[in-house]
């Protein structure tokens, strides 16, 4: 829900959000912002080459800040109990979590 709220403010007016993933539940968002942005929001299962190409563009580019999609760093050791906070519906909370060696 956070970062399809964010993406929905971010974009520029008649642009695309992509939503890339399975998502569970319902998500509500604000469709007066929608409208007079006149956004279009696509749901897709995966992504292609030529996707993850322009995102390593966006990301380079500094077009993006990568660090506002990183909910938690996990050292290694602690690997065992990341996955147990994933596994747990009550726990996930994150967007993407890094594992630090």
């Amino acid at each position: 829900q956070k970062l399809i709220l964010m993406a929905i403010d971010l974009i520029k007016k008649g642009g695309t959000v992509v939503l890339e993933g399975v998502f569970k539940g319902k998500v509500s968002f604000p469709m007066f912002l929608l409208n007079s942005k006149e956004v279009s929001i696509k749901g897709v299962l995966g992504h292609d080459r030529d996707d993850i190409l322009c995102a390593i563009d966006f990301f380079s580019q500094d077009k993006i800040d990568a660090n506002k999609f990183i909910s938690q760093i996990i050292p290694i050791q602690d690997i065992q109990k990341g996955f147990e906070q994933y596994l747990d519906p009550g726990e996930r909370n994150f967007i993407k979590v890094v594992i630090k060696l």
